[in-house]
C-alpha cells in the first residue's frame, strides 16, 4: 500500500519486521551537517544537529558515518563511502542538514564551499538528490532525510540564466521513505540549539515495538508544538500495510565519514539521454527506445517508430537512421560483421520473410528472400563469417541462411519431423571463430519429454554430436571445447569431439547460466544466490558472489573480464568486480528493464523501462 502525508513530522526510521521480531539487522547511516559556509553567512544549527541525530541513531542500533562541514569532493567521497557500506543492508538512512535548494524541478544539497551565481552552478558546486538516493540503493529499507528547508541565501543572488527557489521540490522515489522537514517549497525553523525536526527525532527514534505510524503521530504533535502550526514537514513513503517498527537492537558506534579513497572509484555520472529530437509523437508512435546494443563502437537503438538509429558510442552524435519499408519489422545486430539485420514477415506468409541487410557505417541497403515453408519463422541467432542467419520454424526445424548469398545452406531437425511432438528450442549459443552452435532442444513423444544439447556446424546444420539429457544452459571455451550444467551443481567440460574431460562440483544447487569471461574463464551461476569465475581449464575458482537474487541478470561484461554488469530484481544496474557482494549502483533511480556495458567497463548505457536510453560515464579519480 503507498500512501503519502503531509503533516507535522520530522523524521521517520523504520525496519520492516514484526513488532515481536528480535533478530539482529545491519543498519547503516550517514549523517552530514552544514554549518560553516564559506561564502554566505554560517547557519548556526546543523552540525549540533547533526551530532544529535548521530547519537540517537546509534542508540536504534546504526553504524552512523558522521561528516561535519564537508566540502563538494569530501561531500562526495563520504556519499560514495557509505554507497559500500549501504550495499544489502536491512536499514539504510541519510540523515542531511544544511542548505538545500531546488533548480529546475531538481533539488540539491549544498557543501561549505559552494560558489553559486546562477542554475548552471549547480551541478559543479552542488550534490544533488539522485547522487543519495543512489547510495542507498542497496539496501531494503531506504530513508532519506533532508533537514535542508532553511531561508537560503543563493537564491536572493542568483544570476539570470535560470531559477534557484527557496525550499525543496517533492520528489516521489518508489521504495524509499523520503523526509522533507518543512512543507514543498516551504522553509524550516532553526529553532535553539537544534532544530525541531532534530529534536523531535532524537526523542523518539529509539522507541521499541512501536509501529512507524503511531512514531509519526508523536513527532507530529511534537513539531507541531513547538511551531505552533508553523512548521509542516512532508513526508513521501511506500509501505506495505504490515507492521512496521524500530526493533530493539545493540548499540552501534559512530565514526567519521571517509572523505578521501584509496581504491579506483566505480561511481558513474550520468551524461545525456539518448533520443532523436526529429522523432514525430503520434497516439501509435512513441518517441522511446525499444532495444540497445553496441557494435563496432557504435551504440545501435531500434525505436517505438520501428526505426534503426547508429549513434557514436557516447550517444551524443546521430550518425544514420535507418528507415525499413513498409512492411513489419524484426531487427537483430550481426556481431560478426557490424551489420543491422532486419529480418520482417509480410503478409504472405507460407511464402516468404523479406530480408534486408544494412552496414553501420553507411552504405546501401542490400535485399534478399528466405523462402520456408507454411509455419512463419522465427530470427534466434546470427553467426560467423560470413554470416548465417538461424531461424526455427515448425516443430523441431532450424533452417540456416546465408546472409551474403541470401540462400538457405541447410537444415537441421533434432528428431524425426513427422514423429516430434511438441518441440521446442530452449536456448542456442555461438561460437563465430569456429562455426560452430550449441542448442538446447525439448520435444515431447508421447507425453513425455525428451531434452538434449545439440553440437551443430553454423554454416550448414550438419549435427557433430547430440548429447541426451536437459541442460539449462552451456558456453564454449577458447580452447575449442565447451561446458553444460549437470545434476546438483556439477559442470561437465567436454573437448572437441564431444568427450567428457572433467566433471567440476562447483555448485551446490542447480546452476541457471554460463557465460564466457574472458582469459578462457567461465561464470556460472546457480539458484541460490552463488557467482563463481572459474578456469575453463582447471576448474579452479577465482571469483565467488553469494545472495545475488535469482532474478538478476547479467548485462554486461568488460572486455578484459573485471566487471560485470548486473540488472538486479529491484530494477537497478550494479556491477560486480568479483568482491564479496555487489558493487556501486549505476544509472537512474527510475526502474530499469535493460543495460549494457562498454568493452573498456567506462560507460553505462541504461534502458530504463519507460523506453528512454541514459549514458552513465565513469568518474575520473
Amino acid at each position: 500500500m503507498r500512501w503519502f502525508v503531509s503533516l507535522c513530522a520530522a523524521w521517520l526510521f523504520v525496519l520492516v519486521a514484526p513488532a515481536q521480531a528480535q533478530a539482529p539487522a545491519k543498519r547503516v547511516a550517514l549523517v552530514i551537517g552544514e554549518s560553516n559556509y564559506r561564502s554566505i553567512s554560517p547557519l548556526a544549527n546543523p552540525s549540533a544537529d547533526a551530532n544529535l541525530v548521530a547519537r540517537a541513531l546509534a542508540r536504534a542500533g546504526f553504524d552512523v558515518r558522521l561528516g561535519l562541514d564537508l566540502d563538494k569532493a569530501g561531500m562526495t567521497a563520504a556519499i560514495e563511502d557509505f554507497a559500500r557500506a549501504a550495499q544489502q543492508a536491512d536499514v539504510a538512512t541519510v540523515y542531511y542538514a544544511g542548505h538545500g535548494l531546488e533548480s529546475g524541478g531538481r533539488n540539491w544539497l549544498v557543501p561549505i564551499d559552494a560558489q553559486i551565481a546562477q542554475a548552471s552552478d549547480m551541478a559543479r558546486a552542488a550534490v544533488s538528490f539522485e547522487t543519495i538516493t543512489r547510495s542507498l540503493a542497496g539496501a531494503k529499507v531506504k530513508i532519506v532525510a533532508l533537514d535542508a528547508c532553511r531561508d537560503n541565501p543563493f537564491a536572493a543572488r542568483v544570476a539570470e540564466g535560470g531559477t534557484i527557489n527557496r525550499g525543496l521540490a517533492e520528489v516521489e522515489v518508489d521504495g524509499y521513505v523520503v523526509m522533507y522537514a518543512a512543507a514543498v517549497g516551504a522553509f524550516a525553523l532553526d529553532g535553539q540549539t537544534n532544530s525541531p525536526f532534530a529534536t523531535s527525532f532524537a526523542r523518539w527514534v529509539s522507541e521499541p515495538n512501536v509501529d512507524l505510524r503511531l512514531i509519526a503521530g508523536r513527532i507530529r504533535d511534537d513539531v507541531a508544538a513547538t511551531t505552533n502550526g508553523r512548521q509542516c514537514p512532508f513526508i513521501s513513503a511506500s509501505l506495505s500495510g504490515a507492521e512496521t517498527v524500530l526493533a530493539p537492537a545493540a548499540a552501534g558506534r559512530i565514526t567519521g565519514a571517509s572523505t578521501a579513497r584509496a581504491a579506483p572509484s566505480v561511481f558513474f555520472d550520468y551524461v545525456r539521454a539518448v533520443r532523436d529530437d526529429a522523432c514525430f509523437q503520434t497516439t501509435e508512435v512513441k518517441c522511446i527506445t525499444r532495444q540497445a546494443v553496441l557494435r563496432d563502437g557504435r551504440l545501435l537503438t531500434f525505436e517505438d517508430d520501428m526505426k534503426a538509429r547508429v549513434w557514436s558510442a557516447d550517444g551524443a552524435t546521430l550518425q544514420r537512421t535507418i528507415s525499413p519499408p513498409d512492411y513489419e519489422r524484426h531487427y537483430y545486430a550481426d556481431a560478426a560483421q557490424a551489420l543491422v539485420f532486419v529480418g520482417a514477415v509480410e503478409d504472405r506468409i507460407g511464402v516468404h520473410t523479406p530480408v534486408d541487410l544494412f552496414t553501420v557505417a553507411g552504405g546501401a541497403r542490400r535485399t534478399g528472400d528466405f523462402d520456408h515453408g507454411a509455419t512463419e519463422p522465427k530470427l534466434e541467432i546470427v553467426t560467423g563469417t560470413p554470416s548465417v542467419a538461424v531461424f526455427t520454424y515448425g516443430e523441431c526445424h532450424l533452417s540456416f541462411f546465408d546472409l551474403t548469398t541470401f540462400r538457405t545452406t541447410g537444415d537441421a531437425y533434432w528428431a524425426v519431423p513427422l514423429h516430434c511432438g511438441a518441440g521446442k528450442l530452449d536456448w542456442i549459443f555461438a561460437d563465430s571463430a569456429n562455426q560452430r552452435l550449441l542448442a538446447g532442444v525439448t520435444n515431447t513423444r508421447d507425453g513425455a519429454p525428451n531434452a538434449e544439447t545439440l553440437l551443430m556446424q553454423a554454416r550448414d546444420g550438419k549435427f557433430i554430436c547430440r548429447i541426451a539429457g536437459p541442460a539449462a544452459d552451456a558456453v564454449f571455451n577458447e580452447t575449442g571445447g565447451f561446458h553444460i550444467p549437470g545434476a546438483a551443481g556439477a559442470i561437465l567440460a567436454y573437448d572437441r569431439q564431444c568427450r567428457v574431460v572433467r566433471t567440476d562440483r562447483l555448485h551446490r544447487a542447480e546452476i541457471t547460466g554460463l557465460y564466457p569471461f574472458g582469459g578462457n574463464r567461465v561464470l556460472s551461476r546457480s539458484v541460490d544466490g552463488v557467482m563463481k569465475v572459474w578456469s575453463a581449464g582447471t576448474g579452479a575458482v577465482a571469483y565467488e558472489l553469494t545472495g545475488l537474487p535469482r532474478r538478476a541478470a547479467i548485462q554486461g561484461i568488460a572486455a578484459n573480464a573485471s566487471v560485470a554488469l548486473i540488472l538486479n530484481e529491484d530494477k537497478r544496474l550494479y556491477l560486480w568486480t568479483g568482491e564479496p557482494r555487489l558493487g556501486a549502483y549505476v544509472g537512474p533511480s527510475a526502474a530499469v528493464c535493460s543495460g549494457s556495458l562498454s568493452p573498456d567497463a567506462n560507460i553505462i548505457y541504461a534502458l530504463r523501462c519507460d523506453g528512454q536510453l541514459e549514458v552513465w560515464r565513469r568518474r575520473a579519480r
